[in-house]
């Protein structure tokens, strides 16, 4: 009885302190909820910044950029930084914007990488399908498909490799991910209401409520005899 006293006074004033903005980030109660909440702890540095891929997009550092369902290969190029999605390419600046999002490919990417050629001043874009191998010009935005690389030299070490994110933003990107529909209010307000236990929970709190009631009602009935 106290507690449902106490959480109906606060459903009150929820509003007033904020309870109906505050999101939920304890995930064994998002899990009682059904919401799993599984922040990737990896990315790719460059400079201070990062780049990773969260709840299926891609993210500079705690700024969502675009849908990225599957993030593959992350390869800096020139002044350029590419990022090989599952039916994309993206194509960002040093500073995290985007410049061109690539979604018409010849066929499925499994891989890019630069590579030199002798008769080629600078790498190459090398494009990896499943049946075969395509030099990306980056320009004209032209595929161009090669079946002789004997005379180039893949440089697959130029492909950057994930690390852990550092904590501070590993702690922001949680609080994003936790940012959804279940609030302070919303938990609360299932409490109140037993809903948070499904059918057993309702039924106990209309046994409490009845009760209160049948207790009110023979209290007064034996005041009034009384007096």
């Amino acid at each position: 009885m106290f507690f449902l006293a106490l959480s109906g006074l606060v459903l009150n004033h929820a509003h007033n302190i904020g309870l109906d903005k505050q999101s939920l980030a304890f995930k064994p109660l998002l899990s009682w909820y059904g919401i799993e909440i599984q922040t990737n702890n990896s990315g790719y540095p460059f400079g201070n910044s990062w780049l990773s891929n969260q709840q299926n997009s891609l993210y500079w550092d705690d700024k969502r950029l675009i849908d990225c369902p599957e993030l593959q290969t992350v390869l800096p190029y020139q002044t350029f930084v590419l990022a090989l999605c599952s039916d994309n390419i993206i194509v960002l600046t040093a500073k995290g914007l985007i410049v061109e999002v690539i979604s018409e490919l010849p066929e499925q990417i499994v891989g890019i990488t630069t590579m030199t050629s002798s008769n080629k001043i600078r790498p190459a874009l090398l494009l990896k399908g499943e049946s075969k191998s395509y030099i990306f010009d980056l320009e004209s935005l032209e595929f161009t498909p090669t079946d002789d690389v004997k005379n180039t030299i893949t440089n697959s070490e130029f492909v950057a490799l994930p690390s852990l994110l550092p904590s501070p933003l590993l702690s922001n990107l949680d609080k994003i991910a936790s940012d959804h529909s279940i609030t302070w209010e919303r938990l609360l307000l299932d409490l109140h209401s037993g809903r948070f236990f499904g059918q057993a929970g309702i039924m106990l709190v209309d046994l409490l409520a009845l009760m209160f009631i049948f207790l009110s009602i023979t209290g007064a009935w034996l005041w009034l005899r009384r007096h």
